[in-house]
């Protein structure tokens, strides 16, 4: 979908054809990807002004531009209503009153920079990442958690897997792979969770051959641990179902219209040995269950299980997929941080957002 740009002075769209694109190249061969740079957060082709062909031309110029976009929609997702609206002219007004009135490539650069310090509501970069939701009751594991990852360099931020632990309090939960009839079991469960479906059972029976294979070469694994889970004194059996997954690539150049059907496509055509190469460098989409007697129940979100002080959380990377598009709905990418409840459901307590 095309949108007009909020920073934009005229009706500039916000996010290229690129996106309409691609989509046609996918349909025709998925292994061809179009990735191309956008010079600033309005559509370049369209630049209707002379300070829009300025800041195009000009990459100084372009990357404030693109910073202040994020900056724009970073501080919109505070407000709604009257305040939503009012914010929305006051940038109708900057534009109109401060921007258009430069006529150099120094004065452009001087007020948005002015500009993008009073949105950021500070002259320092801002950290990679800041906690929008603090629900920890003291524990500390909410600025913990962010304290990891704005450490974390932007390129090892990835979807499936976790950031250095090493010089922090976290650490990630061990699994001992499962093997023989206990993963026969465990994968039947899995696979028929009603085995009292009619054809349930026989279908599970002529999938097992192929699965078996699938984890005898590690493309599927399950594994398996023993911990208090849910801080009541009682040790739990916990799965951990661990799978290939497209959608833990970092995406790129693909508006959120068409990304997964491009990324998911382009990975239905590929062999397994391609999946395991792309799991290899992007992490494996983990699944977590807990053993109640004879019954598998899935703990309701998946991502990372992690001991912090002696408690268990589970952090959801999977949303840093989007971290390289500048999505025109306004989308944000974040990270989030839950902890399990009595009956093994999930409660997020800390939300991060990804600042750029």
């Amino acid at each position: 979908m095309l949108q007009t740009h909020p920073l934009s002075g005229s009706n500039s769209v916000a996010f290229i054809n690129l996106s309409r694109l691609i989509f046609i190249f996918s349909l025709f061969n998925m292994s061809v990807f179009v990735n191309q740079a956008v010079a600033a957060s309005f559509d370049c082709t369209k630049a209707a002004t002379k300070i829009e062909k300025l800041i195009c031309n000009t990459p100084e110029l372009s990357q404030l531009d693109d910073d202040l976009w994020v900056a724009y929609n970073n501080n919109m997702f505070d407000i709604w209503g009257p305040e939503e609206a009012a914010y929305k002219q006051q940038q109708r007004n900057w534009l109109k009153t401060v921007r258009n009135r430069c006529a150099t490539i120094d004065c452009l650069a001087e007020v948005y920079q002015e500009r993008l310090w009073a949105l950021n509501g500070t002259k320092e970069p801002l950290p990679l990442f800041s906690l929008r939701r603090n629900h920890d009751f003291g524990s500390g594991v909410c600025e913990a958690y962010l304290n990891v990852l704005n450490n974390t360099p932007k390129e090892a931020l990835l979807p499936c897997k976790l950031p250095d632990l090493t010089h922090s309090n976290f650490s990630a939960v061990k699994f001992e792979t499962l093997h023989g009839d206990e993963l026969k079991l465990m994968d039947q469960k899995f696979s028929a969770p009603n085995p009292n479906k009619p054809g349930a059972i026989t279908k599970w029976k002529n999938d097992w051959p192929a699965h078996k294979q699938d984890y005898e070469t590690g493309y599927n694994v399950i594994g398996a641990a023993t911990l208090d889970l849910d801080s009541d004194g009682q040790l739990d059996k916990v799965l951990n179902h661990s799978r290939p997954e497209y959608s833990c690539q970092v995406f790129e150049g693909v508006s959120a219209t068409y990304r997964t059907i491009i990324y998911e496509e382009r990975w239905n055509n590929l062999n397994k040995e391609d999946h395991k190469k792309l799991t290899n460098t992007y992490g494996y989409r983990h699944l977590f269950y807990i053993v109640n007697n004879s019954d598998v129940n899935f703990i309701d979100s998946s991502g990372h299980l992690v001991n912090y002080n002696n408690s268990f959380y589970i952090i959801d990377h999977h949303h840093l997929n989007t971290k390289n598009i500048k999505n025109p709905n306004g989308d944000k990418t974040y990270v989030t941080l839950s902890v399990i409840k009595p009956d093994f459901r999930t409660k997020n307590i800390c939300n991060y957002w990804y600042n750029y």
